[in-house]
């Protein structure tokens, strides 16, 4: 818990390769944890992959269904990815014709 701890402060921090770092010793340390597993989580979520961060978070919210932090980093993981993966809504640049 002390590992994943210190990689939401660095998170915190904006230095996500040294987050990433604690919440990877965190992981192996104690995989059953599940706050390491979230703390990965919303590194990779910081760090613009949503992909890898859901993988991560499914895991913490399988270890720790009652935490809320982990599902709502879950929740804007998938939705970071739906945005991502819709297509570029189209937009006129010509005014509107009269009728």
């Amino acid at each position: 818990l002390a590992l994943a701890s210190r990689g939401d402060a660095l998170l915190a921090l904006h230095r996500l390769g040294p987050a990433r770092a604690a919440c990877a010793a965190a992981i192996a340390r104690d995989g059953a944890a599940a706050a390491g597993h979230r703390c990965l989580g919303a590194v990779l979520l910081a760090a613009g992959r949503p992909r890898e961060a859901i993988s991560s978070l499914e895991r913490a919210t399988t270890l720790d269904r009652w935490d809320p932090e982990a599902a709502r980093l879950l929740a804007a993981a998938r939705a970071r990815l739906t945005a991502a993966s819709a297509p570029p809504r189209r937009t006129s640049s010509s005014p509107p014709r009269r009728r």
